[in-house]
């Protein structure tokens, strides 16, 4: 995210009730001064100025303006919105984001938020030998390697129409990925420290249901890594990632009855058995269903 500029352009502090523009003089120097902590580089500038920019693909504007936002947007910018004490009632048509109190806003949120502006995929956590990261249209092909007959006993496999597919994971990425911030994510070997390498999985949640049910989890290993500890290693950390970090009230995983490798893996990272196909972690899990 280092070559990342988020360029401040406001209105004229004129334009806003004194205490109110003195409050956002406050919060975007704390802004900035943290984005530098960040390594992220900070440029002000005034309307006139920003109006005579050429688009910049790595730069990013930050703006209170609504208007200004919508020209910056027709003319090709990455667009932040900032919502204060002076414009509480402003519209942001088209921007991805919308901040309230940006300096408190911590490290891994700006880099997500920067990641998500300029198409990247998120890096959601690190094991001691994965990476879990948000899937991306280049990890078609290698996806298809995951489905092997044993696979296929208990999961539905992908299409023969590789287009098909692909439009399928486009549309992922978009309307899950981007609405929801989570979902099935791709994993990946270590292949220098953090840097993802071949992808031997995927693994994730179906975040669909009403917020006080139990979310759906589910996960598949290539044939090459199964039974080397990688599915134990990776879930164990994805579901701590979903209640702890996520919020989800309970986690649930169906397996069929005879998938004996999923249900001893379900145990021993402390899933309860609700049903006939059944498993699930958190609040009320102690609960038969």
């Amino acid at each position: 995210m280092n070559s990342m500029k988020i360029i401040f352009c406001l209105k004229p502090d004129n334009e806003l009730p004194e205490e109110a523009a003195q409050m956002r003089s406050r919060e975007t120097e704390r802004t900035a001064a943290w984005l530098a902590e960040c390594s992220i580089d900070t440029e002000m500038c005034s309307p006139e100025a920003f109006r005579a920019m050429q688009c910049d693909p790595e730069a990013v504007l930050f703006t209170d303006s609504g208007p200004l936002c919508a020209e910056g947007i027709r003319n090709g910018w990455k667009v932040l919105g900032y919502l204060h004490g002076g414009n509480p009632a402003e519209s942001f048509p088209g921007a991805e984001y919308v901040l309230q109190e940006p300096d408190e806003i911590d490290r891994d949120s700006w880099q997500k938020i920067g990641e998500r502006l300029r198409g990247m995929p998120w890096t959601i956590l690190r094991t001691e030998r994965c990476v879990v990261r948000e899937l991306t249209e280049d990890d078609l092909d290698s996806l298809y390697e995951l489905y092997d007959e044993q696979a296929l006993r208990f999961l539905e496999g992908m299409s023969a129409d590789r287009e098909k597919e692909r439009e399928i994971l486009k549309a992922y990425i978009r309307e899950v990925y981007g609405f929801y911030g989570c979902g099935v994510w791709g994993v990946f070997l270590k292949e220098n420290d953090s840097r993802p390498g071949k992808l031997i999985g995927r693994a994730g949640y179906e975040p669909f249901q009403a917020g006080d049910e139990a979310v759906s989890f589910g996960y598949l290993i290539h044939p090459d890594f199964r039974g080397q500890g990688y599915a134990e290693e990776v879930c164990s950390a994805l579901i701590r990632y979903g209640l702890k970090e996520l919020g989800f009230p309970a986690v649930r995983a169906v397996t069929a009855s005879d998938n004996l490798a999923s249900i001893r893996l379900l145990r021993r990272i402390g899933f309860r058995q609700a049903g006939d196909d059944t498993w699930l972690i958190g609040a009320g899990s102690d609960r038969k269903s």
